[in-house]
């Protein structure tokens, strides 16, 4: 398995995981707790692109981190999901294997 498939395995498997803790919370914790909100918002199209990946980078890497990592890393903070850590280091990760030629599609510095 690529590391881009893997990075994104490990985002995957962070936000389900936090998703499924605070959902087996009480009722009324469970409507003040953010965290399902922006796990989710990170994750939801992952699916997409770990399906048919290639080992590149390529568009649709470029979207997720233009999109879904920038609106989390913006959003989101340590007090809102108890994953942002993990979850930030995953997406420095990805940012890491964007090669020069397409760093010019990125609308953002990263993390």
């Amino acid at each position: 398995m690529t590391d881009k498939i893997m990075i994104y395995a490990r985002i995957l498997h962070t936000a389900l995981y936090t998703i499924r803790n605070a959902q087996s919370r009480n009722p009324f914790v469970k409507a003040r707790d953010k965290s399902s909100y922006f796990e989710a918002e990170l994750a939801h199209t992952l699916p997409w692109n770990i399906v048919g990946a290639n080992s590149c980078i390529d568009s649709k890497d470029i979207y997720f981190l233009n999109f879904n990592a920038k609106y989390y890393y913006d959003n989101c903070n340590s007090d809102l999901s108890v994953a942002y850590v993990a979850q930030v280091e995953s997406i420095q990760k990805l940012f890491a294997l964007v090669p020069p030629e397409l760093r010019k599609e990125l609308r953002w510095n990263g993390p």
